[in-house]
């Protein structure tokens, strides 16, 4: 026998952290990666300035996916990442 439990379904937010210098790439976004992994959470506020819709926008989740650490120019790095909110 099955049961199922009806919730809504989670949200993904991807996005991604351009133009970073060296050690925000191979520090900040690197450490977080490495101390997260796919099990740590970590909120996500896409605008700390625009309050009307705060709680819709603002993500409680985990890692689902990142990418590799990227140098595009001397310097300077990317980064993708995609949260999933955990329900």
């Amino acid at each position: 026998m099955r049961y199922a439990e009806r919730r809504p379904s989670a949200r993904v937010f991807s996005f991604s952290l351009g133009a970073l210098d060296t050690a925000e790439g191979f520090g900040r976004a690197l450490d977080a990666m490495r101390t997260l992994g796919s099990e740590g959470q970590l909120l996500v506020i896409p605008n700390p300035d625009y309050l009307q819709r705060r709680h819709r926008r603002d993500i409680l989740g985990r890692l689902r996916r990142t990418e590799p650490l990227v140098q595009f120019a001397r310097g300077l790095q990317s980064v993708q990442f995609e949260i999933e909110e955990i329900l």
